[in-house]
């Protein structure tokens, strides 16, 4: 067959799911409104990968300030610069709301596992340090409560994004300066407010398909035949292993 070349998602793919790649045969979809704790989360996660699932997509929907001032204390920014400056109703109370907490969080930078101290940030923090751990792909949404964890995560363990990849850019200013600060390169860059997981996760797999099935696929600037990467790939993709 004919090469084909991934461009800049051939990397990715080969990262997270080694080359040729293995595709996902269990993707699920953690959608995270509450929780209990970074502990809990890191049972979860055990749970899900042990149930078979190699591809983990992390979405979380909740009160956003608190998540907003961790960000603020870890890249120690100034409330305005997670809030951003658009204005609008409620922006004053917001920013005032954010620089309460910041204020209560900050005698706990140098410890991310108090910052989430959160039962929701908690939870989303053990997930992605756990997945990490047993070597277990996650898709990362770009709301604020998913980036806060996985800048938590980061400062638990350096190793954590090995095994993530972010959805789409963030449309805030606390996630943009995020990506800024764990150098992420979203899949998707369509200023999307809503979709962007899903969107992102048709196209990973549709990438994965393609790898898959061709002879020789050009991944970014190599062509890699035959087995994974030998500069210290994904070991023939994500093995689940504990």
């Amino acid at each position: 067959m004919t090469p084909v070349d991934l461009g800049r998602l051939g990397p990715e793919v080969q990262r997270l799911f080694g080359w040729p790649p293995a595709a996902p045969r269990e993707v699920r979809t953690l959608r995270l409104t509450d929780g209990d704790g970074l502990e809990a989360g890191r049972s979860e996660a055990d749970r899900i990968v042990d149930s078979g699932v190699d591809l983990l997509v992390l979405e979380a929907s909740g009160p956003p300030d608190l998540g907003l001032a961790v960000i603020a204390v870890l890249l120690d920014l100034e409330p305005v610069r997670v809030v951003g400056t658009a204005g609008g109703p409620g922006w004053a109370a917001r920013v005032v709301a954010v620089r309460d907490h910041i204020r209560r969080l900050r005698p706990a930078a140098g410890d991310p596992s108090l910052l989430v101290g959160d039962p929701l940030l908690g939870r989303l923090t053990g997930v992605l340090l756990r997945c990490s751990e047993r070597r277990t792909p996650v898709l990362l949404s770009g709301d604020d409560l998913v980036l806060a964890a996985a800048l938590a995560a980061v400062r638990l363990s350096v190793a954590a994004p090995t095994w993530w990849l972010l959805a789409s850019r963030p449309s805030s200013a606390a996630g943009r300066a995020v990506l800024d600060a764990l150098r992420l390169e979203p899949l998707l860059d369509l200023d999307l407010q809503v979709g962007g997981p899903q969107l992102a996760l048709g196209l990973l797999l549709g990438a994965v398909q393609l790898a898959a099935s061709t002879d020789g696929v050009v991944a970014g600037d190599e062509v890699a035949e035959g087995g994974p990467a030998d500069d210290g790939g994904a070991d023939g993709g994500a093995s689940g292993g504990g």
